[in-house]
């Protein structure tokens, strides 16, 4: 247990540290006259807008959750799935997909087994990958990325299989042994695939929730007067998107900023494309981490639904539970 714990802290320390690295590295490399040229002129209203724009993504995600949690018969309202995912957001920015999550599956432990709240969370990654992944497809046969519109093809399909068989009599045939475990973890992707208009309303929130950060993007490019194509965005942004997901920086900084600068390059200076990258970043995790705080103290403090703050302490820094009730 106590090497396990030594691991995680390393694995940490770690990724900042290569996160550390590959900034320092794509810093080192603006010339700073034209960067501070560039913000001196940039035109700050459409920043605002920009900035506005992330204070709809934890509304979208908290109507996608409550949806997907009505699929297994628990009526969570929008209120209280909007201050869990506030209070995921923190941790979710720091640790992707580990602490986040578990506020999650603590949140509903009254209500669920583990492994039921991860089929959830499961179900709300299968939807963000099949929008991405028929964004970066459609119009990136367009642009003639045609290798990550077949990787995002290739994706696509196997997810779409993913979710044909998680709805089908097959997965009755899986060990005894493991049955249980995987009929939870399936069952919302089961239920959402079986109610159309369920699954037509979780995927065109999950697409209008990206179609809001390309839109992000594109008013950031504006405001340095860099003219991109907005369905050029929409064909490029998937591929930083999903290089940024690679388990080797937190929250995909330096990754996904090196992919926005070359996937960019033909059409702003490196200097306007690595400011765009740090802006996603900070409209897409940081500032809604900032203000995710308040709502991520509240569950310490055991003042969010069932959550118990000693348990949610003691869950996020030791070794996490099995994911079976």
């Amino acid at each position: 247990m106590l090497l396990l714990s030594i691991m995680k802290i390393s694995r940490k320390w770690i990724l900042l540290a290569i996160t550390i690295v590959i900034l320092a590295i794509l810093f080192l490399s603006v010339d700073f006259p034209s960067a501070v040229d560039a913000i001196r002129k940039a035109e700050w209203r459409y920043l605002a807008i920009a900035t506005a724009i992330s204070f709809v993504f934890p509304f979208l995600c908290a109507i996608r959750w409550n949806v997907i949690v009505l699929q297994l018969g628990v009526h969570l309202g929008l209120w209280e799935s909007f201050k869990i995912i506030m209070a995921a957001w923190p941790m979710g920015a720091v640790t992707p997909a580990k602490s986040g999550d578990l506020v999650k599956l603590l949140f509903l432990k009254n209500v669920l087994p583990y492994s039921k709240t991860t089929g959830v969370i499961l179900a709300e990654r299968l939807m963000d990958v099949i929008a991405l992944c028929c964004y970066a497809v459609i119009w990136g046969l367009i642009y003639q990325f045609e290798t990550a519109a077949t990787l995002a093809g290739l994706m696509l399909i196997g997810v779409l299989v993913f979710l044909l068989l998680a709805a089908s009599p097959l997965v009755q045939k899986i060990p005894v042994k493991w049955r249980t475990l995987v009929l939870n973890l399936f069952e919302a992707t089961k239920k959402m695939v079986l109610q159309i208009k369920s699954f037509v309303l979780i995927l065109a929130i999950t697409f209008l929730n990206w179609f809001c950060t390309f839109l992000q993007i594109w008013l950031c490019y504006q405001a340095f007067h860099v003219d991109v194509p907005f369905f050029y965005i929409m064909a490029a942004l998937p591929i930083a998107i999903f290089i940024g997901l690679l388990p080797i920086t937190l929250s995909g900084m330096g990754t996904r900023d090196s992919a926005v600068i070359f996937l960019f390059r033909e059409f702003a200076p490196y200097e306007v494309n690595l400011a765009v990258g740090i802006l996603y970043s900070i409209f897409g995790y940081w500032l809604l981490s900032l203000l995710g705080i308040p709502f991520m103290r509240a569950a310490f403090g055991g003042s969010i639904g069932g959550i118990k703050g000693e348990d949610l302490k003691q869950r996020v820094f030791e070794p996490q539970p099995d994911v079976e009730s």
